[in-house]
């Protein structure tokens, strides 16, 4: 009796922590208004910025191919992180969750969803690439007036 309740204890106490990881997760994964963006494509998304960029005509349409990417990007991300959440909740409701199996769909979501904000950043650097040296540098001063993060490095 008192093995079966140490196994309960054990199952209750795994799964708080995989949802625990899972609310960090999400948490990193809904910052607004969309996925969650390296600093260089969160300033090129931004309308502030946008206004001041000055695009031709092909630098416009690769900007809201971009916008748009980021957009879909972050409904794939969300989506993600239901269906993770959604099958982390079935297995744990089992009399014998399998936490194995957990954390194995918990890898398999980070890697899909890795693959998806890797490929949004090279869209960002690509974007980047295609402006002037003047754009460029504006892009610059707004990396630089973002707050860095705590014990990050000092901005150059």
């Amino acid at each position: 009796m008192r093995l079966v309740k140490l196994n309960h204890a054990f199952a209750a106490f795994a799964a708080s922590v995989v949802l625990a990881g899972l609310g960090m997760s999400a948490r990193s994964q809904s910052a607004p208004p969309g996925p969650p963006m390296d600093p260089l494509t969160a300033v090129l998304l931004s309308d502030a910025l946008h206004t001041t960029l000055g695009l031709n005509t092909l630098q416009e349409t690769q900007w809201q191919q971009l916008k748009s990417a980021a957009a879909t990007t972050g409904d794939e991300l969300r989506t993600s992180a239901q269906e993770l959440h959604r099958l982390t909740e079935q297995e744990l409701a089992k009399t014998n969750p399998n936490l194995y199996s957990i954390e194995t769909q918990l890898e398999t979501t980070r890697s899909s969803d890795d693959e998806l904000t890797k490929a949004l950043r090279l869209q960002s650097l690509a974007f980047y690439s295609a402006l002037n040296s003047s754009q460029q540098a504006l892009v610059l001063v707004a990396l630089r007036q973002l707050p860095r993060p705590r014990g990050g490095p000092a901005p150059a």
